[in-house]
């Protein structure tokens, strides 16, 4: 009996201490803080320069045809750009290649090219344009079903955030 008298009487101080609450004599909220903030804006644009990709070119054996895309960064933040030309049945044709470079004058740093691949970062508001060079050495030996074949040049352009 003591034992249950013991027991209900915590359970009737623990219920009390639940429902009413604190046993302090002053409560108070000292301060809420609120504050609207946006994103910072993310957008990377690449475009023809000089109408390059708007003409049709021809290209023998010895010879170079050249294209360039610029790449604006048009963000409040740094970009990574990557520029990735490629062209199909490239294989088939001994000799061919793709060179690329950076064109001087432009806001980027961390220039790189490797593996058929251009890398840079862009500041805010910055640009860079890359040049792209078809090469086709003249002193591979090349046979007569090449000529006249069309040949497709796809220009991938990648951004992210720095």
């Amino acid at each position: 009996m003591k034992r249950f008298l013991l027991v209900a009487a915590l359970l009737l101080a623990l219920m009390t201490s639940l429902i009413a609450g604190t046993m302090a004599a002053y409560t108070q909220d000292v301060a809420t803080f609120t504050d609207d903030f946006t994103t910072k804006e993310f957008m990377v644009t690449a475009t023809d320069v000089d109408g390059s990709f708007d003409k049709v070119i021809d290209i023998a054996p010895g010879e170079k045809a050249t294209y360039k895309v610029k790449v604006t960064n048009a963000s409040e933040v740094k970009s990574d750009i990557a520029v990735a030309p490629s062209i199909t049945n490239l294989d088939k044709f001994k000799g061919m290649k793709i060179d690329l470079t950076f064109e001087d004058g432009n806001d980027s740093e961390n220039q790189v090219v490797e593996s058929g691949l251009a890398k840079a970062t862009l500041g805010q508001k910055g640009s860079q344009t890359v040049v792209i060079t078809i090469d086709w050495d003249k002193d591979e030996v090349q046979t007569t079903a090449q000529a006249g074949q069309p040949l497709n040049l796809t220009v991938r352009v990648n951004a992210t955030q720095n």
